[in-house]
């Protein structure tokens, strides 16, 4: 009987009679976006768990989002979480779901950029986004025209939150990189370039490419990827360009499609 009233009261045990500790535990593995959004809601003992900053300590090492060695120490583990410019995606608007918003345009040939939801003569966006474990969500992409479209955008790591200290003295790797495709029916050219930036704009280190894709053999999604390493001191930017147009000459765009655009840190 003894047996049967302790297993009784393990069994109506709820989450509300844990312990922090416990509770904490659990909200490690939990995603960060329901933490904030709905379990600090629940009670106030939940609310005071998520907040507290030993929880976010733990995420961001668990997630790998805090590096302890390049990281000045922070009573603030909940902001490194969601800002720490060392493990997140630099590039804003990467996948083309707020139009051309951050992006510059320095060439709009034949009838220009357009954004596609989904892609006119090329594979469905899903089949990268099964491929990148760093996307959630929705995700567009631009293509372009018969006449070059090029836009880039500058990435101003200390506004981002980097220090020159961690830039010129660890200078950890720079990993970037984008998905681009054709269409079934037209050839293409497309080109990346991106340039690390002295505080004065002057190149210190180059990366540039140009993929062809032949007519009728187009419409899969292909990763362009590169990390600068040991580039210097001096690195305050990075400028991201990318272009494209068909070969054929089409009205309309025929030209490469791209998204997914990524400046990050890459420590491995």
């Amino acid at each position: 009987m003894a047996g049967q009233s302790e297993l009784g009261s393990f069994v109506n045990l709820s989450l509300n009679d844990l312990p922090d500790e416990i509770l904490m535990i659990i909200f490690s593995n939990v995603p960060a976006k329901d933490l904030v959004q709905c379990c600090c809601l629940v009670n106030k003992s939940w609310y005071k768990v998520v907040e507290q900053q030993t929880l976010w300590r733990i995420k961001c090492q668990k997630e790998r989002k805090y590096v302890p060695a390049v990281m000045p120490v922070s009573d603030d583990f909940k902001k490194l979480y969601f800002f720490n410019p060392y493990a997140r995606n630099l590039i804003k608007n990467p996948c083309a779901t707020e139009g051309m918003l951050h992006w510059k345009v320095t060439q709009k040939g034949g009838d220009q950029f357009v954004v596609e939801a989904t892609p006119s003569g090329s594979v469905p966006l899903s089949t990268i986004v099964d491929a990148s474990s760093n996307v959630i969500g929705s995700i567009k992409n631009w293509a372009t025209s018969y006449s070059l479209c090029e836009k880039y955008q500058l990435v101003d790591l200390l506004a981002e939150g980097c220090t020159e200290v961690v830039l010129d003295t660890w200078q950890p790797p720079i990993e970037v990189s984008e998905w681009y495709a054709g269409r079934f029916d037209c050839g293409c050219v497309y080109h990346l370039t991106v340039k690390l930036l002295s505080a004065t704009k002057k190149v210190i280190k180059t990366f540039e490419t140009e993929e062809r894709v032949d007519q009728w053999a187009g419409k899969q999604w292909e990763q362009v990827m590169h990390t600068f390493k040991d580039y210097g001191t001096g690195v305050r930017y990075v400028q991201f360009t990318h272009s494209g147009k068909d070969t054929q000459f089409w009205a309309g765009h025929y030209g490469p499609k791209f998204t997914l655009s990524s400046v990050r840190f890459n420590f491995t």
